[in-house]
């Protein structure tokens, strides 16, 4: 057993504080609470005082990646769908934690729940960790009664966008090795074999203006390598803030969903995830507006997003949810026909749910098809980078005068 010195407020709102014995932290706070005592500072008796805000700032540096969240409710999911009280079942996912970030970040829950906080309410003081989506999904399980069923669909939606993040990540494993191995070659092959067999011709010859492009980029890369490569890193930096710009961002997202393949693949996702989130909101209570407002925080377009703002305005003033997503031109006529068989018979939640399998699905071969693309593209990108070296060396041999002297 520890021995922890704290100081707190009591049920009348005076200041008390005192030593306690327990086996850790979170079992003295959870005494001290059931003496009617809310603790605001507790360490260890031999330890220096630690706040509660400063007990968590380490934590809050610490990255707590999206698959930790999922796992972390969909252990809430199954403890709570078992029975187990809140406090308990999140004190039972954080014995079972071996990482110090998931263990810091439900350590912050639990105390929060303790001093009369709700989950929802916890959760979002931790924005790096949970999306509107859960805090809002949460609180509808909290406010009618819920929780458990409200925690188990919010899983299955968390569940599907970590499968197409990990997905595209397989998918782009392969052409990125190919990409890199790709510019590292042609990289070595300008800066150290092209001077070496264009030096053999001499200067006797004029050189066509693609072997002496190669040739001034090679002396470049052999002379000033180290000062390409910090401005390549620089102008990486600036250019990945500039893309962060809102208005930057909406023109290339605007442009994204015009390429052919990529503009279908991104709609198919947001349409899938559109259907799943609004039905999920929907079947919990959530009014149709409160609705909109959180599954536009979950469209990764901001085109897209910025149009269920507009349907969200147009439903406000008594438009119905279908008309406004035909208005609107970015959505596919299925989904539109799904919630406008939803509007009229009074079942848009269950129907929105059908829809997304179908939505889904589609979304899942376009991503497929996508990826397949892609290496080809690369690799025809790859092959006319080399047939340019390659005619850069064969131009000048060509055009020489092979012909016997006298």
């Amino acid at each position: 057993m520890n021995h922890y010195q704290y100081e707190g407020v009591n049920q009348s709102g005076g200041m008390v504080s005192g030593r306690v014995t327990a086996s850790d932290k979170g079992a003295a706070i959870t005494s001290l609470a059931g003496r009617g005592q809310f603790v605001t500072l507790i360490h260890p008796a031999d330890a220096e005082p630690e706040t509660t805000a400063s007990a968590f700032s380490f934590s809050r540096s610490r990255r707590v990646s999206s698959r930790e969240i999922l796992e972390i409710l969909s252990q809430l999911s199954a403890a709570l769908k078992a029975g187990l009280p809140l406090l308990s079942g999140l004190r039972t996912i954080r014995e079972q934690q071996k990482k110090p970030a998931p263990s810091d970040l439900i350590d912050e829950l639990i105390e929060e729940i303790q001093q009369g906080r709700s989950l929802s309410d916890a959760m979002r003081n931790r924005p790096d960790c949970f999306r509107k989506l859960a805090c809002a999904m949460v609180q509808v399980g909290e406010v009618g009664g819920i929780l458990p069923d409200t925690t188990e669909r919010l899983v299955r939606i968390l569940k599907r966008e970590e499968k197409i993040k990990s997905n595209i990540k397989v998918a782009l494993s392969y052409p990125s090795f190919v990409l890199c191995v790709g510019l590292a070659s042609v990289t070595f092959i300008i800066a150290f074999i092209m001077p070496r067999v264009l030096g053999a011709l001499g200067d006797s010859i004029l050189l066509p203006w693609p072997t002496r492009l190669l040739l001034w980029m090679s002396e470049a890369i052999r002379g000033w390598g180290w000062l390409l490569a910090v401005a390549a890193v620089a102008l990486f930096f600036l250019l990945r803030r500039w893309l962060k710009h809102p208005d930057i961002r909406i023109r290339i997202d605007g442009y994204m969903l015009q390429v052919p393949l990529l503009g279908q693949m991104i709609v198919s996702v947001s349409v899938g995830r559109f259907s799943r989130t609004l039905g999920a909101l929907c079947k919990g209570g959530v009014t149709l507006i409160e609705s909109l407002v959180v599954v536009r925080d979950t469209l990764d377009n901001r085109v897209l997003a910025r149009e269920i703002d507009r349907v969200a305005e147009k439903v406000k003033t008594g438009e119905s949810l279908s008309g406004a997503l035909a208005a609107s031109g970015f959505f596919p006529p299925l989904l539109i026909q799904v919630t406008s068989m939803g509007e009229q018979t009074g079942d848009l939640a269950d129907l929105l749910f059908n829809g997304a399998d179908t939505f889904e699905e589609q979304a899942d071969a376009r991503i497929e098809k996508c990826m397949a693309i892609l290496p080809g593209l690369l690799m025809v990108a790859l092959f006319a980078v080399i047939g340019f070296i390659v005619l850069a060396v064969l131009l000048p041999i060509m055009g020489m005068d092979l012909s016997p002297t006298a």
